[in-house]
């Protein structure tokens, strides 16, 4: 909030209001998807090369698909913070 001169504070309008904590929110719910699924997705990675001892040479692979699954994750993502956000702009209708 800003301080008017007078000292008090002036009030956002409740639909800006409303806005910026269902923005807040689809922050929160995208930032959460993406650390758990990069954990996840790290975490397979990890484990597929021990389980397969791969070697030097067959890498590629398991990192293309870990450069895929990031891609999925990351438009994963997008879809949630703007899911929330449709849902706050149809709640402030």
């Amino acid at each position: 909030m800003a301080a008017s001169s007078t000292g008090q504070g002036l009030m956002f309008s409740r639909t800006l209001e409303h806005r910026r904590k269902f923005h807040q929110l689809g922050m929160v719910a995208a930032a959460t998807l993406f650390v758990a699924g990069v954990a996840l997705i790290a975490t397979s990675t990890i484990m597929g090369l021990d389980m397969f001892q791969v070697i030097e040479a067959n890498r590629a692979p398991v990192f293309a698909g870990m450069f895929i699954a990031l891609v999925a994750l990351s438009l994963l993502c997008l879809v949630s913070y703007y899911m929330v956000r449709a849902i706050g702009w149809f709640r402030s209708r």
